[in-house]
């Protein structure tokens, strides 16, 4: 019996969700296609219906955030554009101090990955243009130049939060290191109240 659209839509999402489970667990080069499927309690045949790969699925996770930080982004407008991209930031900092551990292993692993690492700045790419579309409604003039300039300035931030985090294995969050660089950002563009940076000239 075919599945539904839903359904078909509810077996991805549970395949991604114990895939990067056992990813994040046992690392990536040590998961298994076959212990994914198994995990999401269907063949390894039914697996290639949604993936490809085993990167395709890592991929995929990395995609799924695209539509929380446009949204993020625009339920926070009314806390100005600087307060909106700081919530829309804590969307990709929350799983990883959640998890600290597993998540640096994780990113190491993006990082020396050739296929990973280069999609991961396309997914940046996406990350971005999802941001700049939630921030507009922050932006009194809906100005999409100041928008995608705010977005690509927020995930350069949260890059450089990640290259002090990653390989030092300190006690601090991701998020108070991305606060850190937006607060020293505001104060650099000397943005009144830290939240003025759409009468920038």
């Amino acid at each position: 019996m075919a599945l539904s659209a839903a359904q078909q839509a509810e077996r991805r999402a549970r395949l991604l969700q114990e895939g990067m489970q056992l990813v994040l667990t046992n690392g990536f080069a040590e998961t298994t296609i076959e212990a994914m499927a198994a995990a999401a309690g269907i063949g390894r045949r039914t697996y290639f219906r949604y993936f490809d790969t085993k990167h395709d699925l890592v991929l995929a996770w990395m995609s799924s955030f695209s539509d929380q930080l446009r949204e993020r982004a625009r339920s926070h407008a009314g806390e100005g554009p600087m307060g909106a991209l700081r919530a829309a930031l804590a969307v990709i900092t929350a799983p990883l101090d959640e998890d600290p551990d597993r998540m640096r292993s994780l990113l190491q692993t993006i990082a020396a990955d050739p296929i990973l690492s280069a999609q991961r700045e396309m997914k940046a790419v996406q990350w971005r243009a999802a941001i700049a579309s939630g921030l507009e409604s922050a932006l009194h003039a809906g100005d999409a130049r100041r928008s995608r300039l705010l977005a690509r300035l927020g995930l350069a931030i949260y890059d450089d939060a990640l290259d002090e985090w990653v390989p030092s294995r300190a006690a601090g969050t991701v998020a108070s290191l991305v606060v850190e660089r937006l607060e020293s950002l505001a104060t650099i563009l000397e943005v009144k109240g830290k939240r003025r940076i759409s009468r920038l000239p």
